[in-house]
């Protein structure tokens, strides 16, 4: 996820939280340190990365263009043009569910590991 913009330079480290939403408050934090320098590689890094709804609602609609094109690979971008929180949300959790079993449950972790993030 953090490696598709070179312009981040986080790797956490022994010390860090490694939950998934440590990995969450990456892109937010990017977001943040450069909206008002916005690329159309940053916005499109964002809408592809970015978990939390009120952010991916903001750059959805200042770049409705470029999150249009992306909902064909991230379909919760629709509801993020569109500001439906409650279904964005929804699809959110989907999503990292989806990423948690694919990652953590390749064989790394066990069942019951896997099951406490993404419950």
């Amino acid at each position: 996820m953090i490696a598709s913009l070179d312009v981040i330079e986080h790797s956490p480290g022994k010390d860090s939280n490694d939950s998934p939403n440590s990995f969450a408050k990456c892109p937010a934090a990017h977001y943040f340190e450069n909206r008002k320098a916005s690329t159309p590689a940053r916005i499109r890094f964002w809408l592809t990365e970015l978990r939390t709804p009120e952010l991916l609602i903001e750059v959805a609609r200042n770049a409705r263009a470029v999150a249009r094109r992306l909902t064909s690979s991230r379909p919760l971008l629709a509801h993020a043009i569109s500001g439906n929180t409650k279904a964005l949300l929804r699809d959110l959790g989907a999503e990292e569910s989806a990423e948690a079993r694919a990652t953590w449950g390749a064989g790394v972790y066990t069942q019951a590991q896997v099951a406490m993030f993404v419950a």
